[in-house]
């Protein structure tokens, strides 16, 4: 939504979408983040809760990366690459994979890396 948001905004010059961009991103950062820096998956009745996956911080990094290019705020990239610096601290192995879940739900018996190549933005290399 954000990468959206922030694609129109530029793309018909309209503020109020990369207002709207820029809203979701302040939240995402400041509500959907955890305290090591990694990301949460789902906010529910005022609760963030289940430690991100693999495409939540793509996504996310991509989401911010699109809204420096409609406002130029280096704060943005700055996030990015945080987030992009976590990302591979928690899901990137041996040989340049990504797997999909961080390694913390003892529910999980494998951490499998995913071999489809996504659309955009791609969680696989």
């Amino acid at each position: 939504m954000i990468a959206a948001l922030a694609r129109a905004g530029r793309a018909f010059g309209e503020p109020r979408y990369v207002l709207a961009a820029q809203r979701a991103a302040r939240f995402v950062l400041d509500a959907m983040r955890r305290a090591d820096g990694a990301l949460w998956h789902r906010w529910r009745d005022g609760e963030a809760g289940i430690p991100g996956f693999l495409d939540d911080h793509a996504f996310a990094i991509h989401g911010l990366v699109e809204l420096y290019q409609a406002d130029f705020d280096p704060a943005w990239l700055e996030a990015a690459e945080r987030l992009q610096l976590r990302q591979d601290a928690l899901f990137r192995v041996d040989g340049g994979d990504y797997v999909v879940h961080d390694g913390t739900d003892p529910h999980v018996i494998a951490r499998r890396v995913e071999p489809i190549d996504n659309v955009v933005p791609s969680a696989a290399r």
